[in-house]
């Protein structure tokens, strides 16, 4: 495909939009299990809150927060542990408006940059899991498993404890939305995302597509517009 048919075909594509295309099947997604992968890679996410400052009065608040589902090299758990202050935004916001919303990506390790696609991009997957902020404390039966964890990726968590008043917290999961592919985002129920696992590489290599000159990466697959 010389130049002149490269640029022709993103024009197409812009004007006349995907589905005027002849694109390759495209397998079946299992979201669940790009939810947990995402989750799993993630050591940051994006938290949104119900603004409860009054210099932000009707706006939504969202600032980032450092997470673990699991110590560093440890299989996947699913649960997103983190630390708050309420020194800070979304401290105070969950004490008053307990609703809250993170939003995470593949790209967070630039895996989507290296392979030429935006961020934006939908095959760049992301994750939007809605709920609320559960407070551990000391005596909780999972506190030391959620410190170990979150301590392991996070060693600079150990300073903030003790230092600028932070506590360890849970995400308790109601809602979840994954984006991998075009068409809008998929719902994941709590139940199947907990009984998922993460994909393997195998998994992940198996389904690589190697075709032509345009293509869009999610989790290493390689998706080709044909000419």
């Amino acid at each position: 495909m010389n130049k002149f048919l490269l640029f022709s075909t993103i024009i197409i594509c812009v004007v006349y939009g995907y589905d005027d295309l002849e694109l390759p099947p495209f397998p079946p997604r299992n979201h669940a299990k790009v939810a947990r992968n995402v989750v799993h890679k993630s050591n940051w996410a994006s938290i949104g809150s119900i603004s409860s400052d009054p210099r932000l009065k009707g706006f939504p608040m969202v600032t980032l927060i450092s997470i673990a589902d699991s110590a560093v090299g440890a299989p996947s758990t699913g649960h997103i542990y983190f630390m708050l202050t309420d020194q800070d935004f979304t401290g105070k916001d969950w004490n008053i408006h307990n609703n809250v919303t993170l939003l995470l990506s593949n790209d967070e390790d630039l895996t989507c940059t290296k392979r030429g696609m935006d961020t934006m991009e939908p095959t760049c997957s992301r994750v939007i899991i809605a709920g609320n902020v559960i407070k551990l404390k000391p005596s909780d039966a999972d506190y030391a498993f959620a410190k170990y964890n979150f301590f392991s990726r996070h060693p600079a968590g150990k300073k903030w404890i003790h230092v600028h008043n932070f506590y360890l917290a849970e995400f308790n999961i109601s809602t979840i939305f994954v984006v991998d592919w075009y068409g809008g985002p998929h719902q994941v129920t709590r139940d199947d995302y907990f009984k998922s696992t993460t994909y393997s590489e195998n998994e992940i290599n198996g389904l690589e597509y190697e075709d032509k000159e345009i293509k869009h990466s999610y989790f290493g697959i390689n998706v080709i517009l044909k000419d």
